[in-house]
């Protein structure tokens, strides 16, 4: 009987194991999700503040998109880009992370029901010795 338990406790430790990889696979795929609407709500924000800023330019009697009115735009598509750069990179980190949780959960899950298994085949061992040599 005691085999039996260890074989269903192993077999336990690997649907745990699975599960929790798939739970952090999950996260992984929302970390990137979230990082693209990150990403796409960066660029909204860079879109007005340039739209905002050529308003401004024609306003002052700037000619607009040269010189200093020109270079301001540029900096600010440039910042923009390396926001959105930034929040893609924390994004890719935080699904990596998470994927390697889901990596190291299924290898848990698989080193805890070999154990078990092991454990039943050795439990299964001795009942046969057992049997075999007559002892109770």
């Amino acid at each position: 009987m005691q085999a039996v338990g260890q074989i269903a406790e192993g077999t336990a430790y690997l649907r745990q194991g699975r599960f929790n990889g798939r739970i952090a696979d999950r996260n992984a795929l929302n970390a990137e999700r979230d990082a693209s609407a990150e990403v796409a709500q960066v660029r909204e924000q860079v879109r007005q503040t340039m739209g905002q800023q050529l308003v401004a330019q024609g306003g002052s009697g700037f000619e607009v998109g040269t010189g200093t009115a020109f270079d301001a735009l540029t900096e600010s598509q440039v910042n923009g880009m390396v926001d959105a750069m930034a929040l893609r990179r924390r994004g890719s980190s935080a699904a990596d992370a998470y994927r390697q949780q889901g990596q190291l959960a299924r290898m848990q899950g698989r080193t805890a029901a070999t154990a078990k298994y092991f454990g039943a085949a050795a439990e299964l061992g001795k009942t046969a010795a057992n049997y075999a040599g007559g002892a109770a």
